[in-house]
């Protein structure tokens, strides 16, 4: 049966009916609500989906009429391979055959299974051939080993030790080898022993000697104690008409030997040249002479007051001069000037300007200092100097055909800071021409 609906009149006068509105193909739809409840709460129960809260209303569910009902399951279906009262009855009827075939000693609880040999019963063979042994285990093969390294009579083996003590050593071949008092045993030492001879002597078998010493090799020895003399070879001071003895001496006046120290080294006497390379200051004494050094000398230290010829010297570097305390002698040809004590050559350059340039290029750490010029113009202008680009001073205003002439001044007419070209710039002159002398102060 398809839903449908039933018209009402909307908003009357009667009762109003609890209603939610929908639409359905176009149609609101006002849909009745009917809630259970008893009558005293205007909310009524609600159907969740959730567990309703505390305060939240709901039905009264209760047995009709009271008490507890019986419930019976005889008519409900069992699942698939559950267990019946049939299918219990016929396992505990295999169970209890079960148990009457073991011995009485296993019914009761704890008891175990005692397996016993019959006589004269078969024997039944068991065989670990083929179990695994543990990592390392003992076999026929490693005991056989074992065995060959063993002497058959260990007792036969060892000696009284002859006092103090006395060790045989092994071969490297068996644990233990029977020994003489003749026999040789090679010893193998990680660290050097000390051997004592007690009085006798030691032979050293060269055979045993490492490879080093065979071939005409040496064998360090270092004497502790003992030998037939005296480790004394002179007494200092000793006066002796013949020397003998190891040590490096020489004889001096008197027959006195001196031995070889840097308070007496080897009296050497040298004809001719002889080279020598020294890598640290040396003192030469000329016992009166006199000492020719080809190439050059430097002086460690300050030559001693007093007449020192020491020949030609040439003097390479000298102190800044002071004009207050220090004489400067200057020439008197025009090619120099004394500037803070300093001689500054005198040079000059040729001015021919278009417009406004440069006159003398910079240089480093050096001011242009200008001591004379002379320059004439073609037209009416103004003729400035210039430290690069900056103005030195006010313009001076020139005539055409006239100019100025500057007379030499070892003060300078004007000058550059340090670093600086020299330039002029010229306003309205078109040509200006003439010359100049200047300083590099």
């Amino acid at each position: 049966m398809a839903k449908d609906f039933v018209q009402v009149a909307p908003d009357g006068a009667g009762a109003r009916i609890d209603t939610r509105s929908f639409d359905r193909a176009g149609t609101e739809i006002e849909q009745q609500i009917i809630g259970v409840g008893d009558g005293t709460d205007s909310d009524p129960a609600k159907i969740a989906t959730a567990a309703p809260g505390g305060a939240d209303p709901g039905l009264v569910v209760r047995n009709i009429p009271s008490g507890t009902q019986p419930v019976s399951a005889a008519a409900l279906p069992l699942p698939a391979g559950a267990a019946t009262e049939v299918t219990l009855a016929a396992l505990l009827v295999d169970l209890a055959a079960l148990l009457a075939r073991l011995p009485a000693a296993l019914g009761a609880p704890g008891g175990g299974l005692k397996v016993e040999g019959v006589a004269g019963a078969t024997a039944v063979p068991v065989s670990a051939a083929t179990l695994p042994l543990p990592a390392d285990a003992a076999t026929q093969t490693t005991l056989a080993a074992l065995n060959a390294k063993v002497p058959a009579a260990p007792a036969a083996e060892h000696t009284a030790a002859a006092t103090p003590s006395s060790t045989r050593l092994s071969d490297g071949a068996a644990f233990y080898k029977p020994t003489t008092p003749t026999d040789t045993q090679p010893v193998s030492l990680a660290a050097p022993v000390t051997v004592q001879d007690g009085g006798g002597s030691l032979t050293v078998d060269s055979a045993q000697l490492p490879a080093a010493l065979g071939g005409g090799g040496g064998l360090k020895v270092d004497v502790v104690s003992g030998g037939g003399g005296s480790s004394t070879q002179y007494t200092e001071g000793d006066v002796d008409a013949s020397i003998t003895g190891g040590a490096v001496l020489w004889e001096d006046a008197g027959d006195t030997l001196r031995a070889v120290s840097a308070a007496k080294p080897l009296p050497v006497g040298v004809q001719g040249t002889v080279p020598v390379s020294v890598a640290a200051a040396v003192t030469v004494q000329d016992g009166g002479g006199s000492v020719t050094v080809d190439g050059s000398v430097s002086l460690a230290a300050a030559i001693p007051a007093g007449n020192n010829n020491i020949g030609d010297v040439d003097v390479a570097t000298m102190p800044a001069s002071s004009r207050t305390a220090d004489t400067v002698c200057a020439s008197q040809d025009g090619k120099y000037i004394v500037v803070d004590g300093v001689a500054c050559e005198i040079k000059r350059a040729t001015i021919n300007l278009a417009a406004t340039g440069d006159l003398v290029a910079a240089v480093t750490s050096k001011k242009i200092r200008v001591l004379a010029a002379v320059l004439n113009v073609n037209v009416d202008g103004t003729w400035s100097w210039r430290d690069n680009t900056t103005v030195i001073g006010a313009a001076w205003t020139l005539r055409a055909g006239s100019g100025f002439v500057l007379p030499f001044a070892a003060g300078g007419w004007v000058e550059t800071t340090s670093g600086n070209k020299l330039s002029a710039a010229l306003a309205t002159i078109t040509q200006a021409s003439g010359f100049l002398e200047y300083a590099e102060v």
